[in-house]
C-alpha cells in the first residue's frame, strides 16, 4: 500500500488471503473517497481473488467509498464474467 493505491501481491492463497483482506480493509478505511487496487502483480487468478475483490467492494460500500482496480488480468475478468453469468 502507497500514496498510489494497493498492490496486490502475485497470488492470492488460503495462506494469505486474510492479511491480504486486512490490508486492503485498512487501505480502503484509511484513503480518500476513492480506492485504488492494482492488480498488475497478481499472477494467479483464482475463486479465491474474485471473493477478496468481493469483500473490499462490499467493505468500501458500507465506509461510503469507491473502489478502482487497474489492470485487471483478463483471465480473472473471465472468471468474474463466469461468476456474474445469470
Amino acid at each position: 500500500m502507497n500514496a498510489n493505491g494497493f498492490y496486490l501481491p502475485d497470488r492470492i492463497t488460503l495462506d494469505n488471503i486474510a492479511e491480504v483482506r486486512d490490508a486492503g480493509e485498512r487501505h480502503i478505511t484509511a484513503g480518500g473517497n476513492e480506492c485504488t487496487f492494482h492488480l498488475t502483480g497478481l499472477e494467479q487468478n483464482n475463486s479465491l481473488a474474485v471473493a477478496l475483490l468481493m469483500a473490499w467492494f462490499r467493505h468500501a460500500h458500507v465506509h461510503g467509498k469507491t473502489i478502482v482496480y487497474v489492470d485487471v488480468p483478463e483471465q480473472l475478468r473471465n472468471i468474474i464474467d463466469v461468476s456474474w453469468a445469470e
